[in-house]
C-alpha cells in the first residue's frame, strides 16, 4: 500500500467516523509510523473491522481512555460494542450513567426483545469516584450485570482511568436458571453487607411472610412496623455508602459469586485486589 492509498483510506475512515460521531483510528496514527497489523477498515455502515481481536481491543481501550483522560468531574461513560474483530457501534453517556450511550448504538436495545446469540462484547469506561483509577466494579441488578443479561451479551467489561479492567462473561455452562440463582445470591450478599447479619435474617423472614400472603393482603401490626424500620435503615445505608469505596467492596464481593453460577468474573482493578488478599 503506497502513501497515496494510505491517505485515501484515512480520508474515507474519517468521513465514515464523522458520520457516526467517531474519530478514525487512522487520524491518531502518524503516517510513517503505522503498524499495519493494527489498522482498522471503516465500513460503509460505520463499523470498523480489524485484522485480529487484539487490535480491536487495543482500539477500544484507547477510545475509552479518552473518555477518562479528563478532570474527574468531566469524565463520562463511553460504551463500545464489539462482535469478534469488528467494532459495531459506540456511544457516550454521562459521568454516572451509560443508558444514553447504549440507546445510541444501533440495534442494541432491540436485543432485549430478540432471541439473538450471545456473540456481542461490550466495553465501557467507569469514571473515577474515589481518586485516580479508584472506581466501582460492574454494578449489579439492575445495573451493568442486569444489562449483561437483558441485552444477551457474551461479555461486559468496565475499564478505569488506569487502563485496568473488570469483566463478566458467560461460561461453558451458563444458563437462565443459573443466572437467576446468582441474582438471588447477589441480592443476599448486598443486603447482608448493608444491614448486618442479624437484621438481614429478620429481613429475609419478613420477605418470606410477604411472599406467602394471599393476594390483596399486606403486613399488619408489629411485623409491618419492623419491616418499615428495616427498609428505612436499608435506604439510609445505601445512601451512606453510595459515594464511598465501601460500595465498590460490596459489589466486588457479590460479583465474585458469579464464578459459581456459570459465569466468569475477573478483574485487575488495583483498588479491589486488596479485598481478595
Amino acid at each position: 500500500m503506497g502513501y497515496e492509498k494510505i491517505v485515501t483510506l484515512a480520508e474515507r475512515c474519517a468521513k465514515y467516523a464523522q458520520a457516526c460521531g467517531k474519530r478514525s483510528i487512522l487520524e491518531t496514527k502518524p503516517v510513517g509510523k503505522i503498524n499495519f497489523s493494527e489498522l482498522g477498515i471503516c465500513l460503509s455502515d460505520g463499523s470498523i473491522r480489524f485484522q485480529n481481536e487484539e487490535s480491536a481491543v487495543k482500539y477500544i481501550f484507547n477510545r475509552l481512555h479518552k473518555a477518562l483522560d479528563l478532570p474527574q468531574e468531566q469524565q463520562f461513560e463511553r460504551v463500545i460494542a464489539k462482535r469478534g474483530t469488528t467494532i459495531i457501534g459506540e456511544g457516550d453517556g454521562t459521568h454516572s450513567s451509560a443508558t444514553k450511550a447504549f440507546q445510541s448504538i444501533k440495534g442494541m436495545m432491540e436485543r432485549i426483545q430478540s432471541e439473538v446469540s450471545r456473540d456481542l462484547d461490550v466495553y465501557h469506561s467507569h469514571p473515577d469516584m474515589f481518586g485516580f483509577g479508584r472506581t466501582t466494579p460492574l454494578s449489579g441488578i439492575p445495573g451493568d450485570i442486569g444489562t449483561f443479561f437483558s441485552l444477551r451479551l457474551k461479555k461486559i467489561v468496565a475499564v478505569n482511568s488506569k487502563g485496568e479492567f473488570n469483566s463478566l462473561e458467560i461460561g461453558k455452562d451458563f444458563s437462565l436458571e443459573k443466572f437467576k440463582m446468582f441474582e438471588e445470591k447477589y441480592e443476599d450478599i448486598a443486603l447482608c453487607k448493608l444491614l448486618g447479619t442479624e437484621q438481614f435474617k429478620e429481613f429475609k423472614k419478613i420477605r418470606k411472610i410477604i411472599e406467602s400472603l394471599p393476594p390483596g393482603e399486606s403486613l399488619k401490626g408489629d411485623i409491618k412496623a419492623q419491616y418499615v424500620r428495616l427498609m428505612e435503615q436499608l435506604g439510609k445505608r445505601e445512601k451512606a455508602v453510595s459515594k464511598t469505596e465501601e460500595i465498590a467492596r460490596i459489589n466486588h464481593e457479590a460479583n465474585n459469586y458469579a464464578n459459581k453460577f456459570g459465569m466468569i468474573y475477573e478483574t485487575n482493578f488495583s483498588n479491589l485486589l486488596k479485598y481478595d488478599a
